[in-house]
């Protein structure tokens, strides 16, 4: 199971992840920086051929 992971953090400080999980374990794939949120999908997107299908998404954010 692939599971793509992203957390907001402004102009050039948008992280996202690939990860996949495992026989009860979660292995990180690959994962970095992007500039805005457009350019975090198609990244992380773009890095996810060979893994498996994507089955989950998360995205840090804050509640208020």
């Amino acid at each position: 199971m692939v599971i793509l992971g992203f957390d907001p953090g402004g102009e050039k400080q948008y992280g996202w992840c690939v990860a996949q999980a495992t026989n009860s374990r979660l292995r990180l794939h690959t994962s970095g920086i992007a500039s805005n949120a457009a350019e975090a999908v198609t990244t992380a997107l773009s890095k996810t051929g060979g893994v498996g299908r994507i089955e989950a998404v998360g995205i840090d954010s804050p509640l208020l």
